[in-house]
């Protein structure tokens, strides 16, 4: 259509980002949640008008839950309300193309991925308001100590790669160009959880609460915003957490059986029972680059800390190119951690999210059966060929474990999810201004310590079937485990799920009592149905079974339990002809820009044609940080030649004798970037703890020392870590272990028999206990406050001296420490000051709980 036919209005103006494009018509979004136990049921009415002064058609792309179940669609015009009928894709697109070239007010809703789905809608008037309501129902995510609901708003531009050009269609919506006024969003959120939570709190947006009665909240959102970030909300569970909980829908059609099985209070880290091989998988593409890519160096460096000397690792970025690290499997070794320190430290973002070669790499190195293979994948996910990423995951999978960490405000949580799911790991979402080092770091402590593996199920008193996922994880620190299942019982029969497993060497044994059928819990078959739903797709896409084969079967569960499905759709038809003529310019709604990414980061690469494969360069670092040398496939290192990537390019350099240097990732840090690596200048315990676990030794100390060591070990267990709670128990156990064989003498001797004391006491561990008596009672006579404070607490002395006044010294920490004080806020001077014991020493007294 020419632009001499929109209103001069819209040519003048930032309304229109094309002719075709504007964020005006999408007025207001409201969300209106009520969580009731575990499961949230969430209306959107979201609110359009027509601007122009001719009938339009509105087209609009937006994300839900990927495992929410979407059970109804209307639209509203004035005191019309049309309800939409769920039919078969084809016969509702059918329908809505019939109405619209009728002149009729129509709208259809289809789902285009699992998280994301289009409005249309048709002959809307000038000036006319329309209002579509969606009402879905989703589970409430169980987490360690804490329930987690999520409403995603906004979309992160998908790479498209040219190397898989189908299935582009219908992903990436037309974005607001700056200064364009955007529909604002309010989110209102009710809750009867049925059992005692704390104040709920969100890492993405200021709520304003009000005041709890009877375990029921509500809250909104305070101020205002615009829908360019996900909303997180985060509900502590208060008292003793919920470990089960269980609930049948009324006609006996599905059970949703959730557990968290928390860290053991009684299981203490005692390391990996086999050999391991680690792969670090880096998204460094454009979206990644900044904070996040600064928080995945310091958090990798942590993981490559809590490896033991018998694992393995690999570092694999990727961007619109791959490149390894190293060409083999490096032998955990200090060296060989500090030489990967200084590789990290060169990596900055840059390409497209090239996601299928990087799996292919990463999937197809050559099996050890003597090693437990651990894939760590950290990307935004943000890739239009996620079909095909997921085909590439199941066909090469084996038996490695995969564990996906989502960073970004408008994450790919369905691809990202799935592929921890068939991984038979864990997936973490994480906001831009998130703590992704700390998620990283309750990683390790997953892999470290799983709680039960090899898992199995038995049905006692009633029968069972379709039982969602069908492949049950490894359950690892915090992780819920959630079934859906049909289920046939006698009313009179005590039914009973008894799930075993293997947790080490011992076999763990849990019995759930499984209640009567609820009549006020339909919510359990619908999401039942979602489940078996999404598992028949998934083996319509990765198994190679036809889709005419399950379509059927999709289409009947659809239309039985009211979803939207790939196969099914809601269409909505107004009787009255509203436009005569038909025929109406169609306009995309645009969106806002995902908050904090730059949209020229995404830019599609140039290509010869979208048809035309990328060429992909395999680079490997070698032992000089900075520099890399090409292989060719031939040439390349035994591991990886054996099993190359048909979509890689292998290549070497015409001048053998010439290296490349490595690309822009080399370059110096940019002004004001601080790369951390050995340097510390924080006082907050929290950094300094985690500046700890990505500088110890693999002997479990720290090279400067005995003291410093048992400093650490102090600051670690008083800040709540020990070796049964804490995501550091690892790095507790080595430096318990070391302490505990190293000679000492003096302020040293001291230092060390105070920190194995405290760590004994905290866990009431009779052996460290008695470790500690065995050490204090071989120490010297103390000669120095600190060393009678010391013996005091030990011993029972009388001896204690007088705590200090001020602290301004290294002294004074010491023996506040001892003292257990809980002093003001750390004087600026350990901030500023060099030593790191000064600040290893504060972190022991003011992390104290």
């Amino acid at each position: 259509m020419p632009i001499s036919s929109v209103p001069d209005i819209l040519k003048s103006g930032a309304l229109l980002i094309a002719e075709t494009a504007s964020p005006l018509p999408l007025e207001h979004t409201q969300v209106n949640a009520h969580l009731s136990g575990l499961v949230a049921s969430v209306r959107v009415n979201q609110r359009f008008s027509n601007p122009l002064e001719q009938p339009l058609e509105l087209e609009y792309l937006f994300p839900l839950p990927q495992d929410a179940a979407l059970v109804s669609f209307q639209i509203q015009i004035g005191q019309r309300l049309i309800y939409g009928d769920l039919r078969e894709r084809q016969q509702a697109e059918n329908a809505y193309d019939q109405a619209r070239a009728d002149g009729k007010l129509a709208a259809l809703l289809e789902q285009q991925r699992p998280n994301l789905f289009s409005i249309h809608i048709a002959n809307v008037r000038p000036g006319e308001v329309v209002e579509a309501s969606i009402q879905y129902e989703d589970r409430l995510a169980l987490r360690p100590g804490e329930l987690e609901f999520i409403f995603p708003m906004g979309l992160t531009p998908r790479y498209h790669s040219p190397a898989h050009p189908n299935g582009i269609e219908k992903v990436n919506p037309v974005y607001a160009q700056p200064g364009e006024r955007v529909g604002d969003v309010e989110i209102i959120i009710t809750a009867d959880p049925g059992f005692t939570t704390g104040t709920p709190s969100s890492p993405s947006h200021v709520l304003k609460i009000d005041p709890p009665t009877a375990n029921r909240f509500s809250l909104c959102l305070d101020g205002s915003y615009i829908p360019d970030h996900d909303f997180v909300l985060r509900i502590p569970l208060a008292g003793k957490p919920v470990e089960i909980f269980a609930r049948c829908g009324s006609d006996s059609a599905g059970i949703a059986a959730l557990i968290d099985w928390l860290p053991g209070e009684g299981a203490a880290f005692q390391g990996a029972a086999r050999p391991r091989e680690f792969v670090f998988v880096l998204d460094r593409s454009g979206s990644m680059s900044g904070e996040p890519i600064q928080q995945a160096r310091n958090a990798l460096r942590a993981c490559l800390r809590i490896l033991e000397p018998q694992d393995t690792f690999r570092i694999l970025l990727f961007d619109d190119r791959l490149e390894w690290y190293q060409p083999i499997a490096l032998q955990v070794s200090q060296s060989a951690i500090q030489q990967a320190d200084q590789y990290l430290d060169t990596i900055d973002g840059r390409g497209g999210t090239e996601i299928i070669p990087a799996l292919e790499a990463a999937l197809g190195l050559p099996c050890n059966e003597e090693r437990v293979r651990y894939i760590l994948f950290l990307t935004d996910g943000a890739v239009s060929a996620e079909d095909q990423a997921l085909a590439a995951l199941r066909q090469k999978l084996g038996r490695a474990r995969i564990f996906t960490f989502g960073i970004g405000s408008s994450v790919n949580r369905a691809l990202l999810a799935k592929m921890a799911l068939w991984g038979r790991g864990t997936a973490e979402f994480l906001q831009l201004d998130e703590d992704i080092e700390g998620a990283i770091l309750r990683f390790q402590d997953k892999v470290a310590f799983p709680m039960l593996t090899d898992i199995s199920l038995e049905w006692v008193n009633c029968q069972a079937w379709d039982i969602y996922p069908a492949l049950l994880p490894d359950l690892y620190s915090g992780q819920p485990l959630l079934l859906s299942a049909r289920l046939k019982r006698s009313p009179q029969t005590d039914a009973r799920l008894r799930i075993a497993g293997t947790r080490g060497t011992e076999v763990v044994r849990m019995e759930i009592a499984l209640p009567a059928p609820d009549p006020d819990f339909p919510e359990a078959a619908r999401l039942w149905a979602r489940a078996r739903v999404a598992e028949l797709l998934d083996q319509t896409n990765s198994s190679g079974i036809p889709g005419h084969q399950v379509r059927h079967e999709i289409i009947g569960l659809a239309l039985e339990h009211h979803l939207v499905t790939p196969f099914t759709a809601f269409v909505a038809v107004d009787n009255e002809v509203v436009n005569a003529k038909g025929e109406g310019m169609v306009l995309q709604v645009a969106q806002p820009q995902p908050k904090g990414l730059a949209h020229d980061l995404f830019a599609q690469l140039p290509t010869a044609g979208m048809g035309t494969p990328l060429p992909f360069q395999v680079v490997y670092s070698m032992t000089a940080p900075r520099m890399l040398a090409d292989y060719t496939c031939a040439e390349a290192p035994e591991d990886l030649a054996a099993a190359p990537s048909p979509k890689m390019i292998h290549r070497r350099d015409a001048n053998p004798a010439r290296s490349m240097a490595l690309p822009a990732a080399s370059a110096p840090p940019p002004t004001g970037e601080v790369r951390e690596t050995q340097s510390l200048n924080s006082a907050d315990p929290q950094t300094i703890l985690r500046w700890l676990a990505r500088t110890q030794d693999l002997d479990g100390s720290w090279s400067n020392g005995i003291e410093f060591t048992a400093a650490a070990l102090l600051a670690f267990v008083r800040s709540g870590n020990t070796l049964r709670r804490g995501y550091y128990r690892k790095q507790v156990r080595r430096a318990a272990d070391w302490l505990a064989k190293a000679p000492a003498a003096g302020l040293e001797a001291f230092s060390r028999t105070l920190a194995l004391a405290e760590l004994g006491e905290s866990d009431q561990d009779d052996a460290w206990i008695q470790i500690a008596k065995q050490l204090a009672a071989k120490l010297p006579a103390p000669k120095t406050d600190f060393e009678r404070t010391v013996t005091a607490h030990l011993l029972g002395s009388s001896a204690q001296s007088t705590p200090p006044t001020q602290i301004n010294r290294l002294d004074d920490l010491r023996l506040a420490a001892a003292h257990h004080l809980h002093p003001t806020p750390a004087p600026d001077w350990v901030s500023a000051h060099p030593d790191p014991l000064v600040k290893v020493w504060a972190a022991a007294l003011f992390a104290e709980n």
